[in-house]
């Protein structure tokens, strides 16, 4: 039979955390900004890249015009 580890031993690789890793919600978010565009500065909507400049010009609330 497999003998206890004594507690101060480290756990192994693949169960701890690695400090770099970015929690899940932060990949979700990287993953929404890269397939819909970041959101926008005013108004918080997603904006594709190619209609940024309409967004911004025309299409956002947030604007004073």
């Amino acid at each position: 039979m497999q003998q206890p580890r004594p507690r101060h031993q480290p756990r192994p690789r693949l169960l701890r955390l690695r400090r770099h890793e970015d929690p899940p919600m932060n990949r979700l978010r990287t993953l929404l900004n890269r397939l819909l565009g970041d959101p926008c500065q005013g108004c918080n909507q997603r904006v594709y890249p190619r209609d940024a400049v309409r967004h911004y010009a025309n299409d956002c609330p947030a604007v004073n015009r």
